[in-house]
C-alpha cells in the first residue's frame, strides 16, 4: 500500500509542477516517524534521502511554570482580528531562515487562523510601542479532548522578528500562553520543532520544560 501511495504522489506531483513551476527543480517530500523502520526503509528504496528531523515535544503542567517577566519596553497583548496582519508579517520574517519555509500569503493566513482549532484566547503578540515584534498562535483540538478526556494547548507558531531576537520575547510569549491555557483547564502543551533550527528553538523549548515525545524524519527525493 505504501509503495502504491508513493507512486501516486509522485505521478500527481509532475503535472502540478509543470503547471505552476515549469523550468524549476522539483523535489518531493514525505515524512514518517523515526521509530517506523519499515516506512524509513520504504522511503530509502524509493530513492528518498533523510533531510531533516523534527521533534514532537510536550510539557506537563503538573510542574510549576518558570516565571518570565515581559522584556523592558515590550507589551504582550491578545490576538485580535485587527492585529492579524501584524502576526502574519512577523511569522513571514521570522521563518525566512527556516528549512523548507515559504511566505504565507494573506489568503493562506486567513485560512490558518480560521481553523476550528484556533484559539484567540491562547494567541498573543508582542509590541514595542506600535512596532510588532513577536507572535504566538495557540490551537486546541476538540477531537483530542473528546478522545482522551484531557485538554492540551498545541503551540502552532512561535515567531520573533530577527532584529528583536535574544531579548526574551519568545520566552515571555510562551510562558504567558502556557499560563493562560493552564488557568483555563488545560493539563499540558505540545508543539513540533525543527531539531536543527538555526534559532536554537529546540534548546529553547527544552529550557522551557518541554521534552521529546516523538521524532519525525523529512524524506526528500529530487525528481528530474
Amino acid at each position: 500500500i505504501g509503495t502504491r501511495l508513493l507512486d501516486w504522489a509522485e505521478q500527481a506531483a509532475m503535472p502540478l509542477h509543470q503547471e505552476r513551476h515549469r523550468g524549476h527543480p522539483l523535489s518531493i517530500e514525505g515524512r514518517c516517524p523515526a521509530r517506523n523502520t519499515s516506512a524509513v526503509a520504504l522511503f530509502a528504496e524509493r530513492g528518498y534521502q533523510p533531510a531533516r528531523w523534527f521533534h514532537f515535544m510536550t510539557c506537563d503542567f503538573s510542574a510549576a511554570l518558570a516565571p518570565c517577566p515581559e522584556p523592558a519596553g515590550v507589551q504582550i497583548v491578545g490576538f485580535t482580528p485587527e492585529r492579524s496582519e501584524d502576526a502574519r508579517q512577523i511569522r513571514n520574517e521570522a521563518f525566512r531562515d527556516h528549512w523548507g519555509s515559504t511566505e504565507t500569503t494573506a489568503e493562506d493566513w486567513q485560512h490558518f487562523i480560521g481553523y476550528q482549532a484556533f484559539r484567540a484566547a491562547f494567541s498573543l503578540l508582542a509590541y514595542e510601542g506600535t512596532e510588532p515584534l513577536g507572535v504566538l498562535v495557540g490551537h486546541e483540538y476538540d477531537s483530542y479532548t473528546l478522545a482522551t478526556g484531557r485538554r492540551e494547548l498545541y503551540v502552532a507558531v512561535v515567531a520573533t522578528r530577527q532584529a528583536a531576537r535574544q531579548r526574551g520575547i519568545a520566552s515571555a510569549l510562551l510562558v504567558r500562553a502556557l499560563t493562560l491555557a493552564r488557568d483555563d483547564g488545560a493539563v499540558a502543551a505540545a508543539l513540533h520543532v525543527d531539531a536543527d533550527s538555526p534559532t536554537g528553538a529546540f534548546g529553547f523549548y527544552q529550557r522551557a520544560g518541554f521534552t521529546i515525545a516523538d521524532t519525525t524524519i523529512a524524506q526528500v527525493k529530487s525528481v528530474s
